[in-house]
């Protein structure tokens, strides 16, 4: 039933899509990208996420820029997904500049934001890169939460991650240890 829907949706999209609002348009192409992303089929994922962000060229309003951040997400994820993870990182980098613009740099978009590309540039071997967002992410969540909020812990193991990659054990076992303590 959902194919059949998709299918009139993408029928739709492509006959009408000109004569409306650059915005709804955009937002009729994301979900038929999500949909292919979901069935693994990343090339056709991207082909509708790249209309919908093309659909916003020149709108500035918040609500095409939250619309960007979940764009250029997906689109991240898409490069994630095929491994190429400088890609990705990218991608994740244009939703954080939108993200700290439209919600500040204190917000749990925001810290998920830095802990995303924290964690690509992690994956990439870039260590002191990804320490810096991730350091910068659970800065952002303790002020937000407070000290020891779940919510931290992953990041703190993967701080500890690349303090162990590093060679710098005792710093790896304080982060560990931080995030042991969080119950």
């Amino acid at each position: 039933q959902s194919i059949k829907w998709f299918n009139k949706g993408k029928e739709l999209v492509n006959k009408y899509g000109d004569r409306y609002d650059p915005l709804y348009i955009s937002k009729l192409y994301e979900p038929i990208g999500s949909l292919y992303d979901n069935q693994g089929r990343y090339e056709k994922a991207f082909e509708y996420y790249q209309k919908a962000l093309d659909a916003l060229k020149g709108i500035k309003t918040r609500e095409a820029q939250v619309q960007r951040i979940y764009l250029y997400n997906n689109i991240g994820s898409i490069y994630y997904y095929k491994g190429d993870l400088g890609e990705a990182a990218q991608y994740f980098q244009k939703s954080l500049r939108i993200i700290v613009k439209v919600q500040g740099e204190f917000s749990p978009q925001t810290a998920i934001a830095y802990n995303n590309v924290g964690a690509m540039y992690q994956l990439n071997g870039q260590l002191d890169k990804a320490l810096e967002y991730l350091e910068h992410s659970l800065e952002v969540k303790i002020k937000l939460e407070g000290p020891g909020h779940p919510d931290q812990a992953p990041t703190l193991l993967n701080i500890g991650s690349i303090y162990q990659n590093k060679g710098q054990v005792s710093k790896a076992i304080s982060y560990y240890q931080r995030a042991l303590a969080i119950r």
